[in-house]
């Protein structure tokens, strides 16, 4: 026995411009007006001398690991586009480490995990100001910490 199966075809309707609902003209001056006010502020906002200005910046970045146990660390920056990654294992705990790092695009990543411990934590501190903050908890715990001002 031979089934075919048949699909009705449903026409599909042509979208016109008459098919749209019409703009007032007083909204169109309203949108174009308001894209006008605001191009100059975004010009301000992305200056060279703006962007100069975080690329010279130094940040004293202060990296920390406690933990009830030994544990294995992973430290990442990118900076300008090249990333830089130290590596570590078996490290004693409390485990700490400060850096400068300037130019633009800059990323801190600082990961742990624990070896012969239940507990981790890290901390990064950006000129003296706490940034990022974590926990975890359980066999081989892995915790992560990242900024990106």
């Amino acid at each position: 026995m031979n089934l075919s199966i048949v699909r009705p075809t449903i026409p599909q309707k042509q979208s016109t411009s008459k098919d749209r609902p019409k703009e007032s003209s007083t909204m169109k001056k309203l949108v174009i007006a308001a894209a006008v006010a605001t191009f100059p502020i975004a010009l301000v906002g992305c200056s060279t001398e703006s962007i100069n200005k975080l690329s010279d910046k130094a940040m004293t970045v202060h990296y920390e690991i406690t933990s009830d146990g030994t544990v294995d660390v992973t430290e990442t920056a990118m900076v300008n586009g090249s990333i830089a990654q130290n590596q570590q294992q078996d490290v004693a705990t409390p485990y700490s480490k400060d850096v400068e790092i300037s130019g633009v695009g800059k990323n801190m990543n600082i990961m742990a995990q624990a070896k012969d411990g239940t507990e981790v934590g890290c901390t990064i501190t950006v000129d003296g100001k706490e940034v990022a903050n974590q926990k975890s908890s359980g066999q081989y715990a892995v915790v992560t910490c990242l900024y990106t001002p």
